[in-house]
């Protein structure tokens, strides 16, 4: 076959678009797709090295360049109380000791959350929609921009050299 190895992703965007449209519509769906060319459809490690993740040694919130999944924004955050409270505490902890250390993480608190979401993953995840940086565009597969980040002087609010 002539044709390029993973052909069929192709037909992957419109497929996902009828399966939001016409099946369990009430429900929130992952999709998992199954291949045997992993490059084409899962995060390459070069990808992963572009997330703005601590990647100083000294913090609490570091996370080397091979490891990560997704970058969590720290805006929309919820769930069953005794685990939202076991987050908040493990993040105030962890701040505490870089505090002691003379060291803030990069994203500061979300630097924390990013660490910890690395080894406790989420049970559900909001898209991209849900916290939508406006300069960046929005991209075609986006319906709906359901949050804007506020645009920050970030020179002014986070001090981080």
């Amino acid at each position: 076959m002539s044709q390029h190895p993973c052909w069929y992703m192709h037909f992957l965007k419109d497929l996902l678009e009828s399966v939001e449209q016409h099946f369990i519509v009430s429900n929130q769906m992952n999709y998992y797709v199954f291949t045997d060319l992993l490059d084409e459809v899962t995060m390459d490690g070069d990808e992963r090295d572009q997330f703005t993740y601590e990647r100083r040694p000294e913090s609490q919130a570091y996370i080397p360049f091979n490891e990560g999944d997704y970058y969590y924004g720290g805006a929309v955050i919820g769930g069953r109380p005794d685990k939202v409270l076991k987050l908040v505490k493990t993040c105030r902890m962890n701040l505490d000791v870089d505090r002691a250390n003379k060291i803030e993480a990069v994203w500061q608190e979300e630097s924390h959350l990013n660490k910890y979401f690395l080894y406790n993953k989420p049970t559900k995840v909001l898209s991209p929609e849900y916290l939508w940086d406006d300069r960046k565009g929005k991209p075609s597969f986006m319906k709906v921009v359901r949050f804007s980040q506020v645009e920050k002087n970030y020179a002014e609010i986070r001090p981080n050299p």
